[in-house]
């Protein structure tokens, strides 16, 4: 391989980085080992992350979400995609290290190394987020081509990593020549120590950050809200992007069970915020029922579960073989069916021995489940390159 020169790093990914706190923690470490990084993505969010002095932001196209764009003709898909690849074309010109987050990204530079020739002289790395199902894509989309080459995308893969193990079994691994990594999404200790939270009160809030939809077990949860926990009120506190359609579905299942005042919406919170309003809760939500391939991988690769434990949160879980597989190692980490006395035994087992579980999840977070210390192992690598 190459000997590495870490002048440039160039990270590429379709969506937007902020949308993907690994993919922060990632560019923040990568930050202290190039001179400079360049971060190629699409418009879709706001940017508030104050990102290092040597790190340069750039999106492509107009500020829109991306449900905005999905709405959009093949067409005018066709020529975003163009605008982003052209500008990864510009911004790979002096890099030696690319570093794809997703299948399109790696795609559009797959596209430009066969057209420049490029990849003979870089390190070409993918780490994928999310594992597109086939089923589930258009046919002639963007992300159906990038599907379709995915065998040969793979021969030309220095680097491959992934936050799950289980998801191996959806890529071409007998392809892959390179060097894989098992990094989980973890959250960044740099960031998240200084927040704590250890403190019963009054009432006890149960959080849930992310994409709120079905499956989660928001249900059975509202139902159980006109219960008390050791004489304590429960609280749900929900925040993250919803549709319409299935919010008002849990406002009416809200009203039907007379919690009104249990239950808060919030909208979406930029990431550097999260810490600061997560910690003021007490149990943290991490419940997956669906049986797709990303929901039944997430054990590893949910950076909320452990965004939780950072917080000193207890985290409640959806019992099924994959998660007790990867959990079952945590005190902190609280199994449910979503039946009602199943739900009602974890609460009151949470509440009996909050203190303890909390300084344990804290502590989980410390030693090991954080970015940096699972990071190590991959920047020892690239620093073996440089030698």
């Amino acid at each position: 391989m190459t000997k590495l020169d870490k002048k440039k790093l160039v990270v590429i990914i379709y969506s937007h980085p902020e949308k993907y706190p690994p993919t922060l923690n990632a560019i923040e470490i990568l930050s202290h080992h190039f001179e400079k990084v360049e971060v190629v993505c699409s418009n879709f969010l706001k940017s508030h992350w104050q990102y290092p002095s040597n790190v340069k932001l750039t999106s492509v196209g107009s500020l829109e979400k991306t449900r905005n764009l999905e709405k959009r003709s093949m067409i005018s898909k066709f020529f975003h995609w163009l605008r982003f690849t052209n500008t990864i074309n510009k911004a790979q010109a002096h890099s030696q290290v690319v570093l794809a987050y997703d299948p399109i990204a790696i795609f559009s530079y797959f596209i430009l190394s066969r057209l420049f020739n490029t990849q003979e002289t870089k390190i070409i790395w993918y780490h994928n987020h999310d594992v597109v199902e086939s089923s589930k894509i258009r046919k002639y989309s963007i992300t159906w081509w990038a599907v379709k080459l995915q065998k040969r995308i793979f021969e030309s893969l220095s680097i491959f990593s992934l936050p799950s193990l289980e998801r191996l079994a959806y890529f071409p691994m007998d392809r892959f020549k390179g060097k894989f990594f098992f990094i989980p999404n973890y959250p960044s200790k740099d960031f998240f120590e200084p927040f704590h939270h250890q403190n019963e009160a009054a009432e006890i809030k149960i959080v849930f950050q992310g994409m709120i939809d079905k499956g989660h077990g928001f249900e059975e949860v509202i139902s159980l809200l006109p219960q008390k926990v050791k004489q304590r009120p429960l609280k749900l506190i929900l925040y993250g992007p919803v549709s319409k359609k299935y919010k008002k579905e849990l406002e009416a299942l809200v009203d039907k069970n007379g919690v009104s005042n249990e239950v808060s919406f919030y909208d979406f919170i930029p990431y550097q915020d999260v810490p600061g309003f997560s910690r003021k809760c007490h149990i943290g939500m991490a419940i997956f029922t669906k049986d797709d391939i990303m929901n039944s991988t997430r054990a590893t690769a949910s950076n909320k579960i452990y965004e939780y434990a950072a917080l000193g949160l207890p985290v409640l879980y959806y019992d099924n073989a994959h998660y007790r597989k990867h959990l079952n190692q945590y005190n902190w980490a609280i199994p449910t069916n979503l039946s009602r006395d199943s739900l009602l035994e974890a609460f009151n087992y949470i509440m009996d021995n909050y203190f303890e579980l909390s300084k344990s999840a804290r502590q989980s977070f410390l030693k090991e489940a954080n970015y940096e210390k699972q990071f190590e192992k991959v920047v020892t690598y690239l620093n073996s390159i440089n030698e």
